[in-house]
């Protein structure tokens, strides 16, 4: 009897495992929501939260080739309360693209 509670206990803790949120990986695409949005003195910045991940007011940087455009679109998506869609670079600091969601 004890070693069936054994085995249930192993099984159960691998089932939790597999069932925590995960980290979003990089080169993938996310829904997240926008938190803040900042200027520092060379990049532009997010803080977002990205759905199903443990990622929760995070700060990523925009891509400095497309920061002018990204920045616009994080602001109308931040203005409205709608969704993102982001692509994280595999730095894990900087966003590639964001969509507009909804």
């Amino acid at each position: 009897m004890k070693n069936k509670w054994i085995i249930f206990g192993m099984l159960l803790a691998i089932g939790m495992i597999f069932l925590d949120p995960q980290n979003a990986k990089a080169d993938t695409w996310a829904v997240a929501s926008i938190n803040l949005i900042g200027q520092a003195t060379t990049n532009t910045h997010v803080k977002i939260t990205v759905e199903g991940t443990k990622i929760i007011n995070q700060w990523f940087q925009l891509n400095a080739a497309k920061s002018k455009e990204m920045l616009a679109l994080a602001l109308t998506a931040a203005s409205l309360g709608r969704t993102i869609q982001v692509q994280i670079d595999t730095d894990g600091i900087t966003i590639n693209t964001i969509r507009m969601l909804n």
